[in-house]
């Protein structure tokens, strides 16, 4: 199965004055990220040959 993967790239030097702008966007980020969770019962199944999304039984 195929995944798309990021390609990060530098575009240019940050200046002073945007640093500490990035290190409070970096650290929110954190923050946020230790939140993430996944439950399990609300996902769907997907068969992974197809594709195809299938409905839970009930």
């Amino acid at each position: 199965m195929s995944y798309s993967q990021a390609q990060f790239a530098v575009e240019r030097a940050l200046s002073p004055e945007e640093y500490p702008l990035i290190t409070a966007v970096t650290e929110q980020v954190k923050a946020l990220s230790k939140n993430v969770g996944y439950d399990a019962e609300d996902a769907l199944r997907v068969d992974s040959e197809t594709g195809e999304v299938m409905e839970p039984l009930n």
